[in-house]
């Protein structure tokens, strides 16, 4: 029989067992574990480099040490269905120890379990190990942590969370800058942030605090933290825009400018850190930054600028966090429906030709830059973004740049 056959239908050697797993039932593949089928795909387990990589047909829910005992020191074994290739001989499936010496075991031993829902979920038992109890929301009992809160995507971001069962530390100027061309946030858009998280039945605390005075928003999330006893979940969203061409901009717009879309995002970031990492539950962190941080637009030099560098920020943090299972990852938004965009500033940048132009007047410009055929997105499609990078659904998911963006960046 060809070798292009799957697996499953290649003939064995005579007295060797029938490669590939039976589907019907559990099988036992030594005296310590077993491996039963699963609908969602196989795992290939590399003992050299704890690699783990998701194939098709059957999932593994144990490693067997029968496969330690290839040449290599690795397994090379892929489970029985649709795969092209044969695997090799030494690593084959089999029912019982082969004949021989132990092999020694190795340590820290790796210890793969289902979670209690419909995915499966592997944990290893010697670096955080997850909880898999029964939640009933997504990111319950968690704990998240949100910049510019007050109102627009942060409210969103927060609002989103609370129904999926986490608890909020939301933080927000509630003042204006002056290099900003459109109102910022009040105290009392912070105050009805809170209204809406305890409405959801969750717990908040807010602070008046601005992202670009580390001491103060360190002190903000010390606080937090103290009062709801853990840190999960990082949303460093504060931001603002302004408009000019990079040879107009003023010394101060462009201080600004840095000062809180980058500098403030990486005050976020630093503040939490130490938290997530002493809660030894890894976690996520999750940077806003804008289509403009992977493309170029005219008259923003300084918020592009801004915007590029989280990204870059983003990148080296999910390297250095790592290590500490704390994933961190960014959004690129396009147009939001919010007061950052929904202002006179905006409308008159799509809109050069008209005295005074309106949403309606911008929605035409807006819709022709975005592939699909929307002017902007809602404040809910950042969050549920938001929401799936801080569950455990993206567990594995690190240093991505995630575009929420109508398809902008491609067009």
């Amino acid at each position: 029989m060809s070798t292009d056959a799957p697996v499953s239908q290649q003939a064995a050697a005579p007295g060797a067992p029938a490669p590939g797993f039976d589907l019907d039932r559990p099988w036992r593949l030594d005296d310590r574990v077993a491996v039963r089928p699963e609908p969602f795909g196989a795992l290939l387990y590399h003992f050299g480099t704890r690699r783990l990589s998701f194939l098709t047909d059957t999932t593994l829910l144990a490693v067997p040490r029968a496969m330690e005992q290839h040449p290599t020191g690795r397994s090379a074994c892929m489970a029985a269905g649709s795969g092209p290739a044969r695997p090799p001989p030494a690593c084959q499936a089999r029912r019982h120890r082969p004949p021989g010496p132990a092999t020694p075991t190795r340590s820290p031993a790796l210890v793969l379990k289902p979670a209690r829902t419909s995915t499966t979920c592997w944990t290893q038992r010697t670096h955080n190990e997850r909880d898999d109890s029964t939640m009933t929301g997504r990111v319950e009992g968690k704990v998240a942590f949100i910049t510019g809160a007050a109102r627009g995507q942060g409210r969103s971001h927060a609002v989103t969370l609370a129904r999926e069962g986490a608890d909020i530390i939301a933080v927000d100027l509630c003042a204006q800058i002056g290099s900003v061309p459109y109102p910022m946030a009040t105290p009392e858009d912070l105050a009805q942030t809170v209204k809406e998280v305890e409405a959801a039945g969750r717990r908040i605390v807010a602070t008046v605090a601005d992202v670009r005075d580390y001491e103060a928003l360190k002190e903000a999330l010390d606080d937090g933290v103290a009062r709801l006893g853990r840190l999960d979940i990082v949303s460093a969203n504060a931001g603002i825009t302004s408009y000019g061409r990079a040879e107009d901009l003023a010394e101060q717009t462009w201080r600004d400018m840095i000062d809180v879309d980058l500098t403030g995002v990486w005050h976020a970031a630093k503040a939490a850190i130490p938290h997530l990492r002493a809660g030894g539950r890894g976690g996520s962190i999750i940077l806003t930054s804008s289509d403009n941080g992977l493309k170029a637009s005219q008259g923003l030099a300084h918020y592009v600028a801004a915007n590029h560098g989280v990204i870059g920020l983003m990148r080296t943090l999910a390297l250095e966090l790592a290590p500490d299972s704390i994933r961190v990852n960014a959004l690129a938004p396009t147009a939001v429906d919010t007061p950052m965009v929904m202002n006179s500033a905006t409308y008159r940048l799509l809109r050069p030709d008209l005295e005074n132009p309106t949403a309606d007047d911008m929605a035409g410009p807006a819709a022709a830059l975005n592939a699909l055929p929307i002017p902007w997105v809602e404040p809910a499609d950042v969050s549920n973004a938001v929401l799936w990078l801080a569950s455990d659904e993206a567990r594995y998911v690190t240093g991505v740049a995630l575009p929420v963006d109508a398809g902008i960046v491609i067009k």
